[in-house]
């Protein structure tokens, strides 16, 4: 098994390929990558703090167990110390519903990107 210091390595890596193409659209804003320890609702909800806006993703897979259970997003949402997006998979969906044009458009106002 390699060493934890190779594991953190190879995720970070990961994590900065896949939003490199964000940053590289998006040139203006400032996205911090990191890798931490522990539980990731409590760590992001620390590091709400400090941002602007927190993205995160939902699987979709709550249903009224993720009521039960709760969820990362969840916590998140109800505790981050900042906006917080919520960014659901997309489910073969043609062209965006009018509730995403109309989050996109205010997205691209308050961060002024458009």
């Amino acid at each position: 098994m390699p060493p934890f210091e190779d594991f953190e390595a190879a995720t970070l890596a990961a994590l900065e390929a896949d939003i490199a193409p964000i940053r590289t659209e998006y040139p203006d804003v400032t996205i911090t990558a990191t890798v931490v320890h522990g539980s990731p609702a409590q760590k992001i909800i620390e590091a709400s703090g400090k941002a602007d806006l927190v993205v995160v993703g939902s699987r979709g897979d709550g249903g009224f167990s993720g009521l039960l259970l709760g969820s990362v997003s969840e916590q998140v949402v109800r505790h981050a110390k900042c906006p917080v997006l919520v960014d659901k998979p997309a489910r073969h969906v043609s062209r965006p519903s009018a509730e995403q044009e109309r989050i996109e458009e205010a997205l691209a106002s308050e961060l002024k990107l458009d």
